[in-house]
């Protein structure tokens, strides 16, 4: 029984490469052998921009060490237990702990680590490590219904979206399991966007984001979102001799004149910014 070295965060432990292979046939056996925290980083990029707040780096990191350590740990019970059901446990432990402890963020621990999971599957193509997703949440929807904050159940449906393609027990989870989510991922933020969500551009004035309302039938698919939204500054950079007419010069401007123009064109190129980064989110999302 051939064993491959892995480093994540810093640490280190042995894993079963047969396992390895049979539970994520999309993972390179030579890749865990030179650096295991380019998996972290794979699976950081694929979350980055779906949840409020961020998944850290580390957290990541963390949860797929505990995971590989579950993984090659058996538990001692008379019953053997296959690999994936391990991995499973461990979660629902963790739900169990955390559930019992209120907490203003609801159960972000366990959401968190649902996340990572469902990404690492569906990086690695892992339909066992799918299935075991699907049936813990399938198992645990009262519980998780219950005990989350209602601005973060729509997290637990980009999981659930993650594992389509690799999990066949999403049928038994009933229609209704869409029902709080909207029809496509691109207006997944601002439909069910939390009181302190990024895209809400007005918190300084005491605004919050409108929460749309999804039709009642699927839609066609949309155009892409423009990309060529470069505003027009309103007046040049810099002091043009061409005026029209001697009435429009800037000498007979008043004195901070120029400081309201320069600070009408950094409201502008700040607005630039906001919208360049939506438009990175959007992508994430019709990519998820």
């Amino acid at each position: 029984m051939a064993y491959a070295p892995i480093w994540i965060g810093g640490r280190h432990l042995e894993v079963n490469i047969d396992t390895l292979q049979t539970l994520f046939p999309g993972l390179a056996t030579n890749f865990w052998a030179n650096n295991g925290d380019e998996m972290a980083l794979s699976v950081s990029e694929a979350l980055n921009g779906l949840t409020n707040p961020r998944i850290s780096l580390h957290t990541i990191e963390k949860v797929l060490f505990n995971m590989l350590e579950a993984m090659d740990s058996p538990t001692f019970t008379f019953t053997p237990t296959s690999p994936e059901r391990r991995i499973r446990k461990h979660l629902e432990d963790k739900l169990h702990h955390e559930n019992n402890h209120h907490s203003t963020h609801g159960l972000r621990q366990t959401r968190h680590t649902y996340l990572i999971l469902c990404a690492f599957a569906k990086l690695t193509l892992s339909q066992p490590l799918a299935e075991q997703m699907t049936k813990f949440y399938s198992n645990q929807q009262w519980r998780i219904q219950s005990s989350e904050h209602p601005h973060y159940l729509n997290e637990w449906a980009l999981g659930l979206r993650a594992l389509r393609e690799l999990s066949f027990d999403q049928t038994n989870l009933g229609a209704n399991i869409y029902n709080a989510w909207p029809p496509t991922p691109p207006a997944l933020p601002l439909m069910l966007a939390p009181h302190h969500n990024p895209f809400d551009t007005f918190h300084q004035r005491g605004r919050t984001p409108l929460l749309l309302a999804p039709p009642r039938y699927p839609r066609a698919r949309s155009l892409g979102h423009r990309r060529n939204h470069r505003l027009q500054l309103a007046l040049p950079r810099l002091a043009n001799s061409a005026w029209t007419s001697p009435v429009l010069s800037p000498a007979l401007r008043p004195g901070n004149y120029f400081d309201e123009v320069g600070q009408l064109q950094w409201q502008q190129e700040e607005m630039n910014w906001k919208l360049d980064g939506i438009d990175q989110k959007l992508d994430r999302l019709v990519r998820w």
